[in-house]
C-alpha cells in the first residue's frame, strides 16, 4: 500500500468495494473509505476476502485477512500475526479457499 491507495467503502460508489489507486483515478478517499497505509502494521499483508465483489451498495465492503496489530487489530475483518499473514500471502492462489481453525 502506498498513501495512493485506499479502499472504497462509500455505498453507491462506482468503485465500492475495490481498491483505488488516485493515480489512475481521480477520487479522492471520502469519510466511508480506508486509506490502509494509516492502519500503521495492519496491511502490511492483507488479502481481500471476497465478500461482496461485485460492490452492491448496502452489503458491506473492506473484509480483509490482514496483520494482528494489538488488541484492536479489526472492526469485522479477521487479523492473524503477521507472520502467518505472511506466510499466508506466499501460499494462496486464485479459486484458494481459506480455513481459520
Amino acid at each position: 500500500m502506498t498513501k495512493y491507495h485506499y479502499w472504497c467503502g462509500t455505498s453507491g460508489s462506482q468503485y465500492y468495494n475495490q481498491l483505488v489507486d488516485t493515480r489512475w483515478i481521480d477520487r479522492a478517499p471520502q469519510s466511508g473509505d480506508e486509506v490502509l497505509i494509516n492502519y500503521g502494521g495492519y496491511y502490511d499483508y492483507c488479502l481481500f476476502i471476497d465478500y461482496n465483489a461485485s460492490g452492491e451498495a448496502g452489503k458491506g465492503s473492506c473484509i480483509f485477512l490482514h496483520c494482528a496489530a494489538g488488541k484492536d487489530s479489526t472492526s469485522g475483518c479477521i487479523a492473524i500475526p503477521r507472520d502467518a499473514m505472511r506466510q499466508a500471502v506466499c501460499w494462496v492462489r486464485p479459486g484458494a479457499k481459506i480455513v481459520i481453525r
